[in-house]
């Protein structure tokens, strides 16, 4: 488990609102992460020292006047306010197609990478299975002239195969 998943269970942890899988997790992360159980220490300070003070009283009205203030408070601009509640609203719905295509963006670079020394080397491969085929055809040439009376050709397959000099230049 990852201290940003741990974090946000911290908060539900104080607050009382999290599950005993999530307590459990949270007990077993903090003990062998000291940031973490800092974290955790504080909550609960804060929350021991905020439920130690009396309530706070507010003035009559107050939520009335509250609730007529909230809709003269704009954003800067309309848009701005706009692009936001999008955000939220497709942010946990963009992080799979993300991931998707930057993992695909990923396997590309490396394909990239990876494909032009593939090629080079197929080639080489073909090369020198020319080789061996040129040689196989000397040898098999070599095997069926008479012994005794070698014929030019024999022996010049014989000196190419013995130098490695089978026309591939």
């Amino acid at each position: 488990m990852t201290c940003s998943h741990i974090s946000e269970w911290i908060t539900a942890c104080v607050d009382g609102a999290a599950g005993w899988e999530q307590r459990r997790a949270v007990e077993e992360h903090v003990a062998t992460c000291s940031p973490c159980a800092r974290r955790l220490r504080e909550e609960f300070a804060l929350v021991r020292l905020l439920s130690g003070r009396s309530e706070r009283l507010v003035s009559d009205g107050f939520e009335a006047r509250l609730h007529a203030a909230i809709p003269a408070v704009r954003p800067r601009h309309p848009w701005l306010a706009a692009w936001e509640r999008l955000r939220v609203l497709l942010d946990w719905r963009l992080r799979g197609p993300a991931l998707a295509a930057a993992t695909g963006l990923a396997i590309a670079v490396v394909a990239g990478l990876v494909a032009p020394p593939l090629a080079e080397y197929q080639a080489l491969r073909a090369e020198r299975g020319q080789y061996v085929e040129l040689a196989l055809i000397s040898y098999r040439q070599l095997e069926a002239a008479d012994a005794g009376q070698p014929e030019l050709d024999t022996l010049r397959s014989s000196v190419a195969l013995s130098t490695g000099s089978l026309g591939l230049d």
